[in-house]
């Protein structure tokens, strides 16, 4: 008699290889109310942010990075 050996599934999450990745920005600074609008180029963020803190002195922000996530399935033994 023969036992079948299934390989466990692994899954990893990562970024759609067709999304883009959005970054937004906000001063937690009190009641300060910047935020300035969502972008594609994270590099504009980390500018304009650093940017706000030479003109303010606000140095705290809160920063959320958004894309599509894609879920893969592999089989251990591949």
């Amino acid at each position: 008699m023969t036992t079948a050996v299934i390989a466990p599934r692994m899954y990893s999450l990562d970024k759609h290889p067709d999304s883009e990745v959005t970054m937004t920005v906000r001063c937690m600074d009190g009641g300060c109310t910047w935020e300035p609008l969502p972008t594609t180029e994270p590099a504009s963020a980390h500018v304009e942010s650093e940017l706000h803190t030479a003109e303010t002195g606000h140095a705290v922000f809160t920063v959320s990075v958004e894309y599509i996530g894609l879920v893969t399935v592999t089989r251990a033994d591949e």
